[in-house]
């Protein structure tokens, strides 16, 4: 069966069912802020109530929450196919509608279950298509009038990572040339700092994660004295701020040439460039990059801000303004998180290196919600092309793991696989993709889990 197919014949199910108010259940990150966004538009137009919950990896008990909520279906959104199958044994007089990209287990077939996986039908979930993807070829197949909703898909595929060198593929490229041709998005090149249009310039700098700018990043007077010394005006004749947009030709390239050298100690210094997605309809006039959106998307989800994060996607103006400090706070966390990761680096208590791997312990130093956005930035920076790095963050008595290859995957190790069989054998869960996965485990058996990999990439040649 393909994937088309079967995404028709889910709707025509959910067609079926009569139930006035559903509950939705998604994951904390951009991924799944969106995924719940697009399903709860495609409800609201159908006349449907919903009650949307935002989950983190660290929910105890779903089981509890569903019967808590006494609704007769939920859609599980960016989560659900690992669980679903103890789910759907537990409780059986609700129906499941399991939207999700995540490698599934076993598929067993349930009478109360709809469940949707691009990895049933040969598609790879980890790059082709993430959870907001599925939930927008869903709505679309609910109705016609829901393509408009691709706009929002495609953040959920930045937010994901699956956006490789300003590319889409697979059910991500069809998606978002759907988005194209509706009008929903336009691109433009440019440098790669968010808020090109409506940030200020120093701001732009200081706030970049990634492109992260060693000794810039995260400081303001820094990015100030930088910018200054490149004989870049800060402001406009009117007094304004200057935005990157501001600038003229000639300053992008003194402005360029410059973030190259101080980018010398990471991998490709010279990547600072993007096809900028832009969302020409949205109506938060910042938010209207679609990197820009993912990040404030992201931030608000991992500061367990979720009804912010819901409103923002949904384009209130006034959750937007109220979102801003604690926007601010998250990025102040990650750089924070970065800056202690480089400044430990020669310190092998804190920062771990061996031949196939990176650890970074950053103890209690971190927000466990964070260690995966910081993650997938280290992954991305750092010159050891073929390794993976693991950060570890501990919270009470338990450690959040979160893991990422460096450039290419080495053949023959995954990540998710790793993650999830590992974890049995210590008390703790996890799994994931092949180039990025998670997991916790109980504190003190981190070099347990250490020595797992290292065996593991070692009879793997």
């Amino acid at each position: 069966m393909s994937f088309q197919i079967e995404i028709n014949k889910a709707a025509e199910e959910f067609k079926k069912i009569k139930e006035k108010t559903v509950g939705i259940i998604s994951h904390n990150d951009t991924d799944g802020i969106t995924s719940a966004a697009i399903i709860a538009k495609a409800l609201a137009r159908q006349g449907i109530n919903f009650q949307t919950h935002i989950i983190t990896r660290k929910e105890e008990n779903i089981l509890d929450l569903i019967k808590q909520k006494k609704y007769k279906v939920f859609f599980l959104l960016d989560y659900g196919s690992q669980e679903i199958n103890a789910i759907a044994k537990e409780i059986i007089d609700v129906d499941f509608f399991v939207l999700d990209h995540h490698p599934p287990g076993e598929k067993k077939e349930f009478s109360n279950v709809v469940h949707i996986n691009p990895h049933f039908y040969g598609i790879n979930g980890g790059s082709d298509a993430c959870a907001a993807t599925v939930c927008y070829f869903f709505a679309k197949a609910l109705a016609e009038k829901n393509k408009d909703l691709a706009a929002l898909a495609v953040v959920g595929a930045i937010g994901d990572s699956q956006r490789k060198n300003s590319n889409f593929s697979g059910l991500n490229q069809e998606m978002f040339e759907q988005a194209l041709k509706e009008g929903g998005i336009s691109t433009k090149k440019g440098l790669k700092f968010y808020g090109w249009s409506s940030r200020p310039l120093h701001k732009a700098l200081s706030y970049s994660t990634d492109p992260f700018i060693p000794g810039i990043s995260g400081s303001e007077s820094a990015a100030v004295q930088f910018i200054k010394e490149l004989g870049i005006p800060l402001k406009k004749d009117d007094d304004n701020w200057r935005t990157v947009s501001d600038l003229s030709e000639d300053e992008i390239k003194k402005l360029t040439a410059a973030l190259i050298v101080k980018r010398h100690s990471v991998e490709n210094p010279a990547d600072i460039f993007e096809e900028k997605i832009i969302l020409s309809e949205f109506n938060i006039e910042e938010l209207k990059e679609a990197e820009a959106f993912s990040v404030a998307l992201n931030s608000l989800a991992k500061m367990e801000q979720f009804g912010l994060a819901m409103g923002v996607a949904f384009g209130n103006q006034g959750d937007y303004e109220e979102s801003k400090k604690i926007m601010q706070e998250y990025k102040k966390q990650i750089i924070n998180g970065m800056n202690y990761f480089y400044d430990n680096r020669s310190n092998p208590k804190i920062v771990k290196e061996t031949e196939k791997a990176i650890y970074f312990f950053s103890g209690e130093a971190l927000n466990s919600n964070l260690i995966s956005t910081i993650s997938t930035i280290l992954s991305v920076n750092l010159e050891a092309k073929g390794k993976a790095i693991f950060c570890f963050s501990k919270e009470n008595d338990l450690v959040k793991v979160s893991a990422r290859f460096i450039g290419k995957k080495p053949e023959n190790i995954n990540l998710g696989k790793f993650c999830n069989e590992t974890t049995l054998n210590l008390g703790g869960q996890g799994g994931g993709h092949s180039m990025a996965a998670g997991a916790t485990i109980p504190a003190g058996k981190e070099e347990m889990f250490i020595n797992a990999f290292e065996e593991r990439v070692s009879s793997n040649g």
